[in-house]
């Protein structure tokens, strides 16, 4: 989820708030239809989540495999009634307290996760579809690489019949439901690639024998 222009308390704290002024501003994320429309007020998760975990689980998956204590900008929770309000809100009426794994605040670069939607095993994945794809890839690489690597995402879907690639290249785009917008089909491929892939074992964050981890 993005929203922007977050502000401050009602009595004036200078505080994380997650409000937002209208709901055209809200992104779907990870375990929905990866819909975002400026001009539609609905979120438009998308139904059903496997086995859940714990807050502490997801904690620890992520910890063991970064090998590192969690960045300040990221946050476990354990479900939906611990988002911020409008967030809330808005999931339940969509339907959707039991769908949303993943939530991104793009105005202050804050990543949620929700632990009760996330399977064991999958808190990497959601990880990297949020924070490694929404929150940082296009700001490294730019609109045209994104581009380009959303077309060579989709040539191995077409082209890579046995290998991996091909088949986890098929498996994001299949994720991709036809009513996504055309300006951000891409960046939701991308991100369901990643988080495939994470969840198949590539792309293990721990530095290698020898490395050292930059923080």
């Amino acid at each position: 989820v993005r929203l922007k222009e977050p502000k401050d308390d009602d009595i004036g704290r200078s505080v994380d708030s997650w409000l937002v002024f209208r709901p055209e501003q809200v992104k779907s994320a990870i375990g929905n239809n990866g819909n975002f429309d400026p001009n539609n007020p609905n979120i438009l998760l998308s139904k059903g989540v496997g086995p859940s975990s714990t807050a502490l689980q997801v904690k620890a998956e992520v910890i063991g495999a970064t090998g590192r204590p969690l960045n300040r900008a990221i946050h476990v929770v354990q479900s939906v009634d611990e988002l911020p309000e409008f967030a809330r809100e808005e999931v339940r009426q969509a339907g959707a307290e039991h769908d949303m794994q993943g939530a991104y605040f793009s105005d202050t670069g804050d990543v949620f996760l929700i632990a009760d939607n996330i399977a064991p095993g999958e808190a990497m994945a959601t990880l990297m579809h949020e924070a490694g794809v929404h929150k940082g890839l296009r700001g490294l690489i730019g609109d045209a690489g994104m581009k380009t690597l959303a077309n060579q995402i989709r040539a191995w879907a077409t082209i890579v019949r046995k290998g991996e690639h091909g088949e986890l290249a098929r498996l994001a785009l299949s994720r991709i439901p036809s009513d996504t917008s055309a300006a951000h089909q891409d960046e939701e491929l991308i991100a369901y690639f990643v988080a495939e892939a994470v969840k198949a074992g590539h792309g293990d964050p721990r530095p290698r024998s020898g490395e050292t981890a930059v923080s």
